[in-house]
């Protein structure tokens, strides 16, 4: 059996607070957003009965059938404001919330048979076209009563659902997920048709009242039957920007049109499941389309990647992989490769407004080439350090020789900061002269990440060397000295001296022969 929990941090990281509710069934949470004021809003599925006041109070909600979906309001400490849920005789599951600039509340996910879509005493019962699951995106009001409710489903016995939903500055509801067959988008008298091959990626734009303003799908070109074959789109994650552009992600294993399928027109072929992030204008045009290559292992799960936009357009997704992946979906190439005793990593990667790469959130550092050649009479050497990446708070670098009797470095320590990180610092190496005859004498400079005074991302990073080569300046030789310029004796036994000495330290004993 599982829990949800929600937990709230301070700008610093700090725990705020921790909240949890659940009975004696699966329980799970899968979205959550806050509004202006802090509120925050939960979505997710339970069964049996679960007792929704975090807090000392008692909020009994009991499922109709297998699972009935949950929304929750909380303040911004953490108590109950309310809880609502909604479901029938099967399982019905919700996988996004999205709260807009008056509270109202919107949820996604899938549903079976019939349900009450209507939280409150009222009714609304919609059913799905068949015995497979329908999607839905449901309204509720700041006090969490229902205001219209939408499902979307196809007469062929395949599921579609509802994956990720967000609402622009004029209420405006979008909705992503993926869906086989033909359905009707028009949740009006109209019909607006769209049909898939396999398995297509869709995004919805719905107004505030919940009529329909128009709908995309993104498709492969072969012919299918099936849930989850070649040539399947599924939709994960979306975003709106303050131009009510659309930023939709999900991945794709066939190739796919992401303009108007068979068009032909903008096709994206991945090598087994990779990542797409595309985007739509206001109107439900294509500006742009970009994958990133899965390589041989694949790229992300289903309900992965979820994708952001800030005020300048920079887009911003996330997901796993495993592997090695291209994550430039442009000419260039950023392959990162996946820890190997580990089944999958998890990215972040960042485009600018017109989908080139911004930059990968990737830790590491970079040394400069350097001849690595010193020597004995004073010749030093150099090279600088830089990290590849914007820390979250210092990075400190430990510096150090194998040897410091052929070669020194200064500083023995450098600090990067949030703001200097991308500024190379220089550490030079010297040369250390000794007496000893010894030759050319190596030793390795390493850096390193001082792991306890650092950000920990960059902890993991493996140790840098750099190879040193310091050139021996002295010579084999010795030294006869004379006690008074020249040396003599005489028969009636008169003596001299001299004295010898050598010329540099031997690393051993040195015997000489004297003879006259």
């Amino acid at each position: 059996n599982t829990d949800v929990y929600v937990v709230k941090l301070d700008s610093s990281g700090n725990l705020a607070w921790a909240r949890q509710f659940g009975g004696t069934g699966s329980d799970e949470g899968f979205s959550v957003a806050v509004d202006g004021s802090g509120n925050v809003y939960l979505t997710g599925h339970f069964s049996d009965t679960v007792d929704f006041d975090p807090g000392g109070g008692t909020l009994n909600l009991t499922s109709a059938g297998n699972t009935d979906v949950y929304v929750v309001k909380l303040d911004s400490s953490g108590n109950l404001a309310w809880a609502k849920s909604f479901g029938g005789s099967s399982y019905e599951q919700s996988f996004s919330v999205a709260v807009d600039s008056s509270g109202n509340v919107h949820v996604t996910g899938k549903f079976n048979d019939t349900v009450d879509f209507d939280p409150g005493a009222g009714t609304l019962n919609l059913s799905t076209a068949t015995d497979h699951a329908d999607g839905f995106v449901s309204k509720l009001d700041s006090s969490g009563n229902l205001v219209w409710a939408r499902i979307f489903g196809s007469t062929q016995r395949q599921t579609d659902w509802g994956n990720s939903v967000a609402v622009d500055s004029s209420g405006n509801v979008y909705t992503t997920g993926d869906f086989a067959g033909t359905v009707d988008f028009d949740p009006g008298e109209g019909t607006l048709n769209l049909s898939s091959t396999v398995r297509d990626a869709f995004v919805w734009k719905l107004d505030s009242s919940g009529n329909l303003v128009w709908a995309r799908h993104f498709g492969g070109s072969p012919p299918g039957c099936c849930d989850f074959g070649s040539g399947s789109q599924w939709g994960a994650s979306l975003a709106i920007d303050s131009s009510g552009n659309v930023y939709a992600s999900g991945i794709f294993n066939g190739a796919t049109d992401f303009d108007e399928p068979g068009s032909g027109t903008f096709i994206l072929t991945p090598t087994v499941y990779d990542v797409y992030v595309a985007k739509l204008n206001s109107s439900g045009n294509l500006v742009w389309a970009k994958q990133f290559d899965g390589g041989s292992q694949g790229a992300v799960g289903r309900r992965s990647p979820a994708i952001a936009v800030d005020t300048s357009g920079n887009v911003y997704t996330t997901g796993y992989w495993s592997g090695t992946d291209d994550f430039d979906p442009g000419a260039g190439t950023l392959n990162l490769t996946a820890d190997s005793n580990n089944s999958s990593n998890v990215f972040v990667v960042k485009l600018d407004s017109s989908g080139d790469l911004a930059a990968a959130a990737y830790p590491g550092m970079t040394l400069s080439k350097t001849s690595g050649s010193v020597s004995e009479a004073g010749g030093t050497d150099s090279f600088t350090v830089v990290l590849d990446a914007q820390p979250s708070s210092d990075v400190v670098l430990s510096v150090g020789s194998s040897d410091t009797g052929e070669a020194t470095v200064a500083p023995a320590q450098l600090t990067f900061t949030a703001s200097n990180w991308s500024t190379a610092q220089t550490i030079t190496v010297a040369g250390v002269d000794d007496d000893l005859t010894d030759g050319n004498q190596t030793a390795t400079v390493t850096v390193s990440v001082v792991d306890g005074s650092s950000a920990d991302a960059f902890d993991p990073l493996a140790d840098q060397t750099v190879a040193v080569t310091n050139a021996d300046d002295d010579s084999f030789g010795l030294s006869v000295v004379q006690s008074d310029g020249s040396t003599g004796t005489t028969e009636s036994g008169d003596t001299d001296s001299f004295t010898v000495t050598l010329n540099t330290q031997p690393a051993s004993d040195v015997v000489l022969s004297v003879t006259s």
